[in-house]
């Protein structure tokens, strides 16, 4: 049912998931890869090595899948994490449900929305010795005409491992690198994303998190990035891209972020950043993610395109029309999980 396979020498192996499976994140956990996914109705967890797969929701049918909608996962202190976006019919709700015994079961899910919300989407996950960090794009910030089919960015905070968690808080900026971020609002506006794209959240250190998100100014599509403490709620916000790219709408493909690597699409292409050196263009699709290694993915049309940026050898392998997952596995080597 699950099979691991290296393709080739320099090739990234793969991680194969059942026929039903929607929307995979994966994480290392010392030498084991944890794997969260959907199924369109429920969300499932496994650890390679481990017995069998298991659901993470208590409640039949609460996870949404498709697209970039799936499960999240991260590994803290004390506990393997996971949240999720509940079903929209059954209301707005950020589900979360956290491990304690290496994956083997899961406590009961945890609505951890606070208060009424007209809607939210696309929740992420990160975690750091006890810290954990949850954020979703929620439309309790209400419309910007200077920035439509945009939402602001809400989150909350865990210090112990995820068994308590902080009031739900709306992501402001205090200071940004350009003024029209500020969509002529006070100094300190709110952080808003594209309202469907999927954020890519990393702990910079102990207390400071990255969050990569398209925006969308303007009706401008650019990718930014907004760096800070989330127990003090303060931020800074800078644009990664400047393309000028018009888009009325949301192209439902947001970046992802490994380290120092960035990766993400802009107007159908695909781009892939290592550190400081200039962007490099992938070729035509959505879903793009890269490694500080040089390994880039991207898809289009049912198909897994894969690149070194630093040897030039490419390849390609079939996948189907969600976001497949790719990280750093055992001893360092690329794993695609789809």
């Amino acid at each position: 049912m699950l099979a691991l396979v290296a393709l080739a020498v320099m090739a990234p192996a793969e991680l194969r998931l059942p026929r039903m499976a929607r929307c995979p994140d994966a994480i290392l956990d010392g030498k084991s890869v944890c794997v969260a996914y959907g199924d369109g109705t429920n969300g499932w967890f496994f650890r390679t090595g481990g017995e069998r797969r298991i659901r993470i929701n208590s409640e039949d049918g609460t996870v949404t899948a498709g697209g970039e909608r799936g499960p999240k996962v991260a590994v803290a202190e004390e506990a393997i994490c996971a949240a999720w976006q509940g079903d929209y019919r059954q209301g707005p709700k950020v589900w979360f449900a956290r491990s304690l015994d290496k994956g083997k079961s899961f406590e009961a899910q945890r609505n951890l929305v606070d208060g009424e919300t007209p809607g939210l989407d696309e929740v992420a996950i990160a975690a750091r010795g006890k810290q954990v960090a949850v954020f979703w794009l929620d439309g309790r910030g209400g419309q910007d005409a200077s920035a439509p089919v945009t939402s602001t960015i809400w989150y909350c905070l865990s210090t112990d491992s995820g068994k308590t968690f902080g009031p739900n808080k709306q992501m402001g900026s205090s200071r940004t690198e350009s003024p029209r971020t500020l969509c002529g609002l006070s100094a300190r506006a709110p952080v808003r994303a594209c309202s469907c794209c999927s954020l890519a959240v990393e702990f910079l250190d102990d207390d400071r998190i990255a969050i990569l998100y398209r925006s969308g100014i303007g009706n401008v599509r650019d990718i930014w990035e907004a760096t800070g403490s989330p127990a003090a709620n303060t931020w800074e916000a800078k644009p990664v891209t400047n393309s000028g790219w018009v888009f009325a709408g949301c192209p439902m493909d947001g970046p992802r972020m490994h380290g120092s690597a960035r990766a993400y699409s802009i107007d159908g292409s695909c781009y892939a950043v290592l550190g400081a050196e200039k962007p490099v263009r992938l070729g035509k699709g959505k879903y793009a993610s890269v490694l500080p290694t040089g390994l880039a993915t991207w898809q289009d049309d049912g198909t897994l395109y894969w690149r070194n940026l630093k040897s030039g050898e490419n390849g390609l392998m079939p996948a189907g029309s969600n976001r497949a997952a790719l990280i750093a596995g055992p001893e360092g080597y690329p794993l695609v999980v789809h």
